[in-house]
């Protein structure tokens, strides 16, 4: 009887690894890496950051009812977490095996050397959070990496319950067959056994006439350059693999929501390119070489000669300009002597702008006295559906955050007429481009329906936000506008965009999206190159 042995993955499974905010504060992330490398695990992505009060929920989302759910939610919170992909053999149980248990001073008991023995606290200060099944791995990469989901194995109970049901039974047959007939050549034999019999239908193996798949180079990549976009405009899977050639690929990339709202701008751009894309297979790339040999595949992937090739009617079109000034107006350091405005406001008052900004990552990493400044300095602001809140060419004066009621964005481009370009709902937040930039308004922000603002005055904001939060911003875009596809965006555009990227670093070697699978990634170089490859179906003679 042919059996299935459950055994480990050959590549190494992944889970999650979450430090603490205190962990990070007290200095014990390098310890706690080198435990980790230690004990055989491999970081394959990790990000730092201040994780949003939503995030955080989803992430606990499971542990809903159980003792000190609220406090470790608020202390995730409450500062910059470190978040691994680690990756090695039977990775989720090596993991919980490290972390140790969750009450440090049990742990301390059974598991001494336990990460949560030596740098816990408490149950909510207990150093590190990590994924306690391979669903939950899966759930939990997904939520900071999303990128990674599909390089995610299966676990080995997967594995077996798949060939149990699709292989087992048919393979058993066959080879039971096999032994019986004892051919001269057992491999043709039984390839043709399985073929003949496959739950699939009755087809005949000939090796004679059987095709091949081998894979085509039809482009290469490199910083400033894009890929990603038409599986996320047509709906359709991804058209090329893409695989790191560089020591290292650093990508900024943004999820289809994220996508699908900021990117209505670009979308028209990036369709006006999809016919100059069909010359090179219909490829979900932009091409920046002629594929090696001087050939090009058509969009059913058959080789065709450049002169029988209609050339696009739309190529993309290359923007040369020269890198401008930073815009940004210069940090401005404390006044010892500057106190901020106090504006009257009720408890429920401040209770709800508060509320308004855990959900906001602009004051994510605003301690509790710089939160209360900013609470404090708010003024609220009333306007009719139809009232401007803030016109496009003035100058900038104040920060919004939308309490209720909705509001649209209108920007105007030379003589054309004004185009809506974006929706705010509650608890979203406008204004910040002038106030950054020290320029008037990119902008005209309308009330759809009566509204309610609160409004941080150009002083507070300034002297609170700009001193550190914001390099990240600035660097993204300042990035961004030498990218071609991005060029022509105006700045207020730009500014949405660099918003909602986020950041993901590959090793030589790694495949960063595959031929036909689901794409739900818009992927831009930020340093290294990459290859891409369409599979080329051939005859065997």
């Amino acid at each position: 009887c042919f059996r299935v042995q459950a055994g480990r993955m050959p590549a190494g499974e992944r889970s999650l690894c979450l430090i603490k905010p205190h962990a990070v504060l007290n200095g014990s992330e390098k310890d706690i890496k080198d435990a980790l490398n230690a004990a055989g695990f491999q970081i394959v992505a990790q990000t730092q950051e201040h994780i949003a009060l939503p995030r955080v929920e989803e992430f606990y989302a499971d542990q809903v009812g159980e003792a000190h759910h609220e406090e470790v939610v608020e202390h995730v919170n409450s500062g910059e977490s470190i978040v691994l992909v680690l990756e090695k053999e039977n990775a989720v149980a090596a993991l919980l095996d490290i972390a140790g248990p969750h009450d440090p001073e049990a742990a301390k008991d059974s598991a001494p050397e336990s990460i949560r023995a030596v740098h816990g606290v408490s149950m909510v200060e207990n150093a590190v959070e990590v994924s306690d099944s391979t669903t939950s791995a899966r759930k939990q990469i997904k939520l900071f990496f999303p990128h990674l989901l599909l390089e995610m194995q299966p676990s080995a109970a997967e594995v077996r319950a798949y060939l149990e049901t699709h292989i087992v039974p048919v393979l058993t047959e066959g080879l039971t067959s096999l032994c019986k007939k004892m051919p001269s050549d057992p491999f043709t034999w039984l390839g043709n056994w399985l073929m003949q019999n496959s739950p699939l239908g009755d087809k005949e193996l000939n090796l004679n006439s059987a095709r091949q798949v081998a894979e085509e180079v039809v482009g290469r990549l490199g910083k400033g350059d894009y890929f990603g976009e038409i599986a996320l405009l047509l709906n359709k899977p991804r058209q090329v693999s893409v695989k790191v050639t560089s020591p290292i690929l650093k990508v900024l990339y943004m999820d289809r929501e994220s996508f699908s709202r900021i990117l209505g701008p670009l979308h028209d751009i990036l369709k006006r390119n999809l016919e100059s894309y069909n010359a090179y297979g219909g490829n979900d790339f932009v091409p920046v070489a002629e594929p090696e040999g001087g050939d090009i595949t058509d969009t059913d992937g058959d080789k065709t000669d450049k002169e029988d090739e209609k050339e696009p009617e739309a190529p993309m079109p290359v923007f040369r300009r020269e890198r401008r000034k930073p815009v940004f107006v210069e940090p401005v350091k404390m006044d010892e002597a500057w106190e901020a405005r106090v504006i009257d406001k009720t408890p429920e008052e401040k209770e709800r702008i508060n509320a308004i900004l855990k959900d906001n990552i602009m004051f994510s990493h605003l301690d509790s006295d710089q939160n209360d400044i900013v609470i404090n300095a708010m003024e609220g602001f009333n306007h009719k559906a139809g009232e401007s809140i803030i016109t496009q060419g003035d100058a900038g004066d104040y920060f919004y955050l939308l309490d209720s009621g909705e509001a649209e964005v209108y920007v105007k481009i030379g003589d054309a007429d004004p185009k809506k370009v974006l929706e705010y709902t509650p608890g979203q937040s406008f204004g910040e481009l002038a106030l950054l930039h020290g320029d008037p308004r990119a902008a005209t922000v309308k009330a759809k329906s009566d509204t309610r603002c609160w409004a941080l005055d150009r002083d507070t904001f300034r002297r609170i936000l700009m001193s550190t939060s914001f390099k990240k911003q600035q660097t993204y875009e300042g990035f961004l506008e030498n990218v071609k596809i991005l060029a022509d965006l105006t700045k207020y555009e730009r500014f949405r965009v660099a918003d909602a990227l986020q950041s993901a670093t590959y090793s030589e070697g790694d495949v960063v999206i595959n031929e036909g699978e689901e794409g739900d990634i818009f992927y831009i170089i930020e340093e290294g190159t990459v290859v891409c490859t369409k599979k080329i179906t051939q005859s065997v003679a």
